[in-house]
Formats: structure tokens, sequence, C-alpha cells
């Protein structure tokens, strides 16, 4: 089938220029007047500009040059049929930068026909592959050409897994993967620019996830001490605004001792306390709590503990008041105030009926321990026994600096008979 077509082409151009050389020159012309629709051929068999081929249109024909061809000034080869001329001459350089020249073809008989030709300089084709901008979610990100690379730190909390990232590039380069394609940043990703003439840059982006901001808080929010091998626990009052200072107050029972105390301390998130929760602590002075903040900053609590002092124990009490064949007990009342100094006191003692007043043998008190007493009625009687009116009696500690007194006023009241 090869071989057939290549026979049929061969007998074609053979008929041709056989036809066409047995063809004088006025036949020729005859043929090439003929309207465009019956044309049988062009005069111009070729027409080219440095080595570039122009593409016919009827009458136009067009050649499109390498980029950076000077148009101005082209020579033109002109091929043409035998027997025809043409103007201008192929010879004469042409200016084609202000659009089309008109080359005109003239035949044997004197007529003419006219060929518009247009050249130009193809356009430039970029080389350019450059990542102009990158960003994630508004985040830009930083391009270092040289490197070939982007880095790109993404707030906290941001999935890297699952980016749409936003691409711009160089005017006529296209970029892989494409700009907002669903990228997963979990290792450094690859970004290839292709610039229109085909060369290639890749760039190298790594994405990063900022760390959670530092915080400042830096609060003792509660304080307890465990007492009484952990027994009870009492809480403290945290008092003051102050940013670097403030103080803790918490008083224990009495008996209680301040040398060994387990403080359990609650305090602000991701912060740390010094002592620490649950550690064993000296409070026999005030001690410093610090708080210190994720960031670093630091807070100072001043924890001061106070015991409850014991409750007063009188050590000026007659604790006994007998008298001989009275009816029960003595009544012994003793005023308090809680100060442990207080300063009366009574006794009252029943008497049977038709007993007397003037008490044989003679009462004495019974004073508390390391106390003494001392009758003090006044006028003094020369019986101690007579307590016909209320008898006084001092009860005071035998030594010390302080040394309270107390009185106490004794009755002696006689029954009424039945």
């Amino acid at each position: 089938m090869k071989n057939t077509k290549l026979l049929a082409s061969f007998f074609l151009a053979l008929f041709s220029f056989t036809f066409f050389s047995s063809c004088s020159k006025d036949d020729v012309a005859e043929m090439l007047k003929k309207k465009d629709n019956e044309t049988i051929t062009t005069p111009i068999t070729t027409f080219s500009v440095n080595g570039v081929t122009g593409t016919f249109d009827g009458n136009n024909i067009a050649i499109v040059l390498p980029f950076g061809t000077n148009i101005t000034s082209l020579a033109p080869a002109i091929s043409l049929l035998g027997g025809l001329s043409i103007s201008p001459a192929p010879s004469v350089t042409q200016d084609f930068s202000n659009g089309p020249v008109a080359y005109t073809v003239t035949f044997a008989d004197g007529s003419t026909k006219i060929f518009n030709v247009s050249a130009t300089a193809a356009a430039a084709v970029s080389s350019e592959k450059l990542i102009t901008a990158f960003s994630i979610n508004g985040t830009a990100g930083t391009i270092n050409v040289t490197a070939g690379t982007i880095a790109v730190t993404v707030p906290f909390g941001t999935d890297y897994t699952n980016i749409r990232p936003t691409v711009a590039v160089s005017a006529f380069a296209t970029v892989s993967p494409a700009s907002n394609a669903n990228t997963n940043f979990a290792n450094p990703v690859d970004y290839i620019v292709t610039a229109e003439n085909g060369t290639t840059k890749t760039y190298t982006v790594t994405v990063t996830v900022a760390q959670a901001q530092a915080s400042s808080a830096k609060l003792i929010t509660s304080f307890s001490i465990t007492y009484n091998n952990g027994a009870a626990n009492v809480a403290g009052i945290i008092t003051g605004t102050n940013a670097t200072s403030s103080t803790i107050a918490i008083a224990l029972p009495a008996g209680t001792s301040k040398t060994a105390l387990v403080p359990t301390i609650a305090i602000s998130a991701n912060s740390t306390v010094n002592p620490s929760s649950g550690s064993t602590v000296n409070f026999t002075n005030p001690v410093p709590f610090t708080v210190e903040a994720q960031d670093g900053s630091r807070k100072t609590y001043t924890v001061t503990v106070t015991v409850t002092p014991p409750p007063p124990v009188d050590i000026n009490l007659i604790t006994s008041f007998v008298v001989s064949g009275q009816i029960g007990s003595s009544v012994i009342t003793n005023s308090t105030d809680g100060s442990g100094n207080d300063d009366v006191g009574t006794i009252a003692v029943t008497i049977p009926t038709g007993a007397t007043k003037i008490i044989d043998p003679i009462p004495y008190p019974t004073p508390s321990s390391g106390a003494i007493y001392t009758d003090t009625t006044s006028p003094t009687t020369s019986h101690l026994g007579d307590f016909r009116n209320p008898r006084t009696y001092t009860v005071q500690q035998r030594t010390g600096s302080s040394r309270p007194v107390r009185s106490y006023t004794v009755t002696v009241t006689i029954a009424i008979g039945t």
C-alpha cells in the first residue's frame, strides 16, 4: 500500500512538471488570473525569512519569527513561478514593525496580484518559577528562594494534616500541589513550580504548630492543713490581691504542734509551688510559699499558723468547804468571764434546825493546788467559827509574778424546822 502511494505521488509530480513546462508564459498568466475560488495555484511558491517559512491564507502571508528577532530590517527569500516578477525585490530589506508589507506579483501580460505579508516576533517564553507568596489561613510563610524552603508557623491547635494553603507563583508558571489543594503537612511537603519554558524549581514547605501561650496564672486557690494524724483539716484564709504577694492565716486548735504540719495546696493550672503540697513544713515561724507560673513569673504567699491558747485554768479556787453536821454539800459558785482572773465567788452552807452559827469545830476551806487562803472577814471577829454574818475568804497563789485574788463570801443558813 505504501509503495502504491509513492508511485502515485511520483506520476502526479511528473505530470505537473510536463504540463507547466509545456505551457507558455501567457498560459501560466491566464491560469493565475482566474477568480480566487478557481485559482489552480499561487504565483509565490515559497516566502521565508531567516529560514522560517510563511503561512499562506489567500492573499495573506504570515511569518512568526523567534522571540527577539528585529523585524525592522528583514530581507525575505521568495520563490515564484516561471516568467513572473515581484516587487519589492527579495533583496530589498523591509520594516515589518508597522504592519503588513504589500508584495506585488506581475504577470507576463502586465496584470498584477498583491500579497500582504506580516512578520512578527514570537512573545517571550518565561523562565520565571518562583513561589511569590505562601499562606495558611492568613498566616504567611517565610520564603527562602535560594534554599528553596518555606516555613510556616500556624496557631496552637491547628490540624496540620488537613490544610489548604494559598500559593501564588510567577506569571505563566504552575505549581503542584495546586493552591488550595488539601494537603497533609505531618511531614515537609515539596511544592514544584514549572515555568512557561518547562523548567522547574522545588520548594520544601515545613509547617510547625505553635506551642500554647505560656500562662501567667500563679494563684494559691486553697490552702489547708491536716493535723491530729490526719484526722482533722483546717482551711486557711487567703487575703491580698497584690500581683506578687499575699498572705494566708490559719488557726489550729490548742495543743497542736506547729513543727511538722502537712499542707494541702491547690494552685493555678500549669503552675508549681514551693514548698509543695503534701510536704512536711515547720510553721513555728511564718513560711513563704512561692508559686511559679508557666511563663516564669512568681507570687509569694506568706503563711502564718497560730495555735489557739488553752482554756484558762482557775488557780485561785476554794474547792471545798465542809461544816460539821451540815445538810448536804456546800454550794460553791465561781464567777467566770473566761479570763481566769475572776475575783469573786460564793459558798452557801445549810445546817440543821436548832444548830448554831457559831460553829465548832471551825471549818476551813480547801484551796486549789498551790494556793493559800486568808480569812479577810471585816470586822475581824475573835472567833473564826462565827458565821452569824457572812465571812470572807481570799484565795491567791503562793508564788508567781501574776497572783490573781478571788474573794469568796461564805453564808451559813439554818434550816427551817418542819
